[in-house]
């Protein structure tokens, strides 16, 4: 009897260990246990490489933005040779050295053809200027008793009998000017005309004149007598020792033929009631 019962408990418990030799409960609780271990191994990995992917991304920009950005040595020491303030200061002289350039306009009249074209003077006291636009110029020439009349038109250029379209085109070789017919041509008169002259303009302009930019503004004394020519390098060469020594941008050039311009340009402001300060 008691043989028996041991017998039946046996396998009762062997039933309940189930094939591995534990309990149910056990098994299940152990194998619960592993699973879960396994699935936070598993895991873990994987959350490690999501929290790491965005540093690593953003470490990717970070290079990324480096290296577009970057300069290479040999660059960034041109950078900082060019920036330094000893370089400006070196080119900056260079450029105050070097002056105006007084050579000779595109499309200007060689000197060699300028016989050709002789200036048509009425008489010795005559004489043209240019700077900037013919309107202010001719205003502010205007102002003096030492002139007697002026006339605005185009002069020093390769095409006979330009028009005002052009000389703006750039093409004609020709400038702005105003003929100018100083009273009783005095020598002193026109030393009043020549620093007038060079009171109406910017002398040291040599791109031309305010706004008014190009070689047909271009700033010029058109000389055809030799008491004009030394008039001219008088005045000159006083206005540059007024400013202490500086190369003016004021061309000095014999004379050729005057092209009277259109009427409507002839006295401009007058006509029209406009009363301007002159180009400076």
């Amino acid at each position: 009897m008691t043989n028996s019962s041991s017998s039946a408990a046996a396998r009762v418990v062997s039933l309940r260990r189930g094939r591995f030799g534990r309990l149910p409960s056990q098994h299940h609780d152990n194998e619960r246990g592993r699973r879960s271990c396994e699935v936070r191994t598993r895991r873990r990995p994987r959350a490690l490489a999501s929290s790491k992917r965005p540093a690593e991304a953003l470490s990717k920009d970070v290079q990324g933005a480096q290296v577009e950005g970057a300069e290479s040595p040999s660059t960034s020491k041109v950078s900082k040779r060019w920036f330094s303030p000893l370089r400006w200061i070196l080119a900056l002289a260079e450029l105050l050295d070097s002056g105006p350039n007084l050579g000779p306009a595109p499309n200007e009249l060689p000197e060699e053809d300028r016989e050709g074209l002789a200036f048509q003077g009425r008489c010795e006291s005559e004489l043209m200027f240019s700077g900037g636009c013919f309107w202010c110029l001719q205003r502010a020439l205007d102002s003096s008793d030492a002139i007697e009349e002026t006339t605005v038109g185009y002069t020093g250029g390769i095409l006979n009998q330009p028009t005002y379209g052009q000389v703006q085109s750039r093409k004609s070789g020709h400038v702005e000017c105003v003929l100018v017919k100083v009273r009783g041509g005095a020598y002193a008169d026109l030393n009043t005309v020549m620093k007038l002259y060079l009171d109406s303009i910017d002398p040291t302009d040599d791109v031309g004149q305010g706004n008014n930019v190009g070689p047909q503004y271009r700033s010029c004394v058109f000389y055809h007598t030799d008491a004009q020519l030394k008039a001219a390098k008088e005045a000159l060469a006083a206005e540059s020792e007024r400013r202490g020594g500086r190369t003016l941008a004021v061309r000095v050039r014999k004379a050729t033929r005057f092209w009277k311009a259109e009427e409507v340009h002839q006295d401009y402001y007058e006509k029209n009631g406009i009363d301007p300060e002159p180009d400076v």
